[in-house]
């Protein structure tokens, strides 16, 4: 989804418009990281928690490889819906000269109900998610890392809860919004489902929860464009609700699960904010080869010779 981001300062600034606040207020960075999967471009947005207008957009879009219905029960160690209690930040620490201080937001959910996995706190879970404010005006967005604000309602599924940058699996494709008896992505898509059983992403909302957030104290408006991952649904297709997705998960858990399976899955630890917890700083990648015939790099070639990202651990 590409997003163009408005954020208000906390001291009652309203909405902003474009003004000669948009030339200070962004600093962006964009990266590539190891590991990710297949056709992920991966970047970095720093903003000022001020009156500003940023647009990361196409640049800092996040494009994620698709993740199935079935890939997204295959993979998550935990799948279960719940409430959000608590959104806690902090910065990763510092030990030796290769660690950076990078923003985190710790999520708290309430778990309502739980489709696979089980939570090693029982009734509650923490989640840690790279990005958020940094405590000097300053905020981290990673594109593809969900917000999350209290009281929002989601049915997730976790993979690497206090290792991975994201814990979820598909990063923003891993969350789907529970409102009322409505089910939507992450950016306010309609959740479909075909006459041959698979999943597919309908029209696009403006939700008040896609739309306004709140980012450590300070307000934040997104005005959402036409989502790229909206799909022409197939004759016979029909919406899915809450009640159909909670009946159509539980039924891929079983389908592609044993028992045994399931009995063997270790409950996912909860991530304690007083913990310490390290990210690598990135570190320049090798110049690439130039060609011997021409003996200047490819423009592709110049494109791909770009830092690597942070890794937590």
């Amino acid at each position: 989804m590409l997003r163009r981001i408005i954020l208000a300062a906390a001291a009652g600034v309203g909405p902003a418009s474009r003004s000669s606040h948009s030339t200070e207020a962004a600093h962006l960075t964009e990266i590539k990281r190891r590991n990710l999967p297949r056709g992920f471009a991966f970047s970095l947005v720093l903003v000022a928690l001020v009156a500003a207008t940023i647009v990361p957009d196409p640049v800092a879009a996040a494009v994620l490889e698709p993740v199935g219905h079935e890939q997204l029960v295959q993979r998550a160690q935990l799948i279960f819906e719940g409430v959000v209690t608590a959104v806690q930040y902090r910065l990763s620490d510092v030990g030796t000269p290769d660690h950076v201080a990078l923003p985190h937001t710790f999520v708290t959910f309430t778990v309502k109900q739980t489709f696979k996995g089980k939570s090693a706190t029982g009734s509650s879970i923490t989640l840690r998610f790279q990005g958020g404010p940094d405590g000097h005006g300053s905020a981290l967005i990673i594109p593809g890392v969900p917000l999350f604000d209290v009281g929002e309602r989601s049915i997730l599924f976790v993979r690497g809860n206090g290792t991975d940058l994201c814990p979820l699996v598909g990063w923003e494709q891993g969350r789907f919004r529970v409102i009322g008896d409505a089910i939507y992505t992450d950016d306010g898509q309609e959740l479909w489902v075909t006459p041959h059983g698979a999943w597919a992403r309908g029209p696009q909302h403006a939700l008040d929860e896609v739309v306004t957030h709140n980012l450590g104290g300070t307000p934040l408006t997104f005005e959402v464009s036409p989502s790229p991952t909206s799909e022409t649904l197939p004759p016979g297709a029909q919406r899915l609700h809450a009640v159909g997705v909670r009946s159509l998960v539980s039924g891929l858990v079983s389908r592609l699960h044993t028992s045994e399976q399931l009995a063997r899955l270790p409950p996912v630890a909860s991530a304690a904010i007083q913990d310490p917890f390290y990210v690598i700083s990135p570190r320049p990648s090798a110049a690439p080869a130039l060609p011997a015939a021409s003996g200047r790099a490819s423009l592709a070639e110049e494109q791909n010779a770009v830092e690597e990202p942070p890794v937590s651990k």
